[in-house]
């Protein structure tokens, strides 16, 4: 047999095929205990279980099934969308979701490995978090400066935040850059480059 699950936030669609790739059962289910005891009483040790990465809602039925499951996969969301534009290219529900799963599984497609898929996203969040982060320190910093030394913004610009930030290293203070001479803000300016 084959499950299809399409995982929404507390709840998800289920579609079972059997060995002849028919519908023997549809059904809806709460993330709880008996939401979850429903599902088992259509699943046997043999049924391939399947469902799309969606996020954190989908890792609390993965990690419950696959504990009792052998064969608990993530299907691939990018062959997942082919296929469902090839299979059922009009109709979009989580019904509909949860059979185009189940007969994905069915063709024997390509399933993805739960720990990679993970590991990506807490990664590419990652990456988020920091660009957003820096992007809020190099605003807080552009301000800093304009208030510290406004006539720096006018003369260098401020799409040259490194480079201020190299030259400030070196000579923090106002009355020290005032003492430099042209070449020597340069050469502080644009050495670290």
């Amino acid at each position: 047999m084959f499950c299809g699950i399409d995982v929404s936030k507390g709840k998800s669609n289920v579609c079972i095929l059997g060995q002849d790739k028919k519908v023997k059962s549809e059904f809806e289910i709460k993330h709880d205990k008996q939401g979850f005891e429903k599902l088992e009483k259509h699943l046997t040790k043999e049924t391939i279980i399947g469902m799309e990465t969606t996020g954190n809602y989908c890792k609390i039925i993965y990690r419950y099934l696959k504990e009792r499951y052998e064969n608990v996969n993530y299907v691939d969301n990018l062959q997942m969308k082919n296929f469902a534009s090839v299979y059922s290219p009009t109709i979009k529900n989580d019904r509909v979701d949860a059979r185009l799963i189940a007969a994905f599984l069915s063709q024997d497609f390509k399933r993805v490995n739960p720990l990679k898929v993970d590991e990506l996203k807490d990664l590419s969040k990652l990456y988020q978090k920091t660009l957003k982060q820096m992007t809020r320190y190099k605003y807080m910093f552009k301000d800093q400066i304009n208030i510290i030394f406004p006539e720096l913004d006018k003369l260098i610009g401020m799409g040259y935040i490194k480079g201020i930030s190299y030259l400030l290293l070196k000579h923090p203070s106002p009355e020290e850059i005032a003492k430099l001479s042209v070449e020597e803000i340069k050469k502080a300016f644009t050495e670290n480059l």
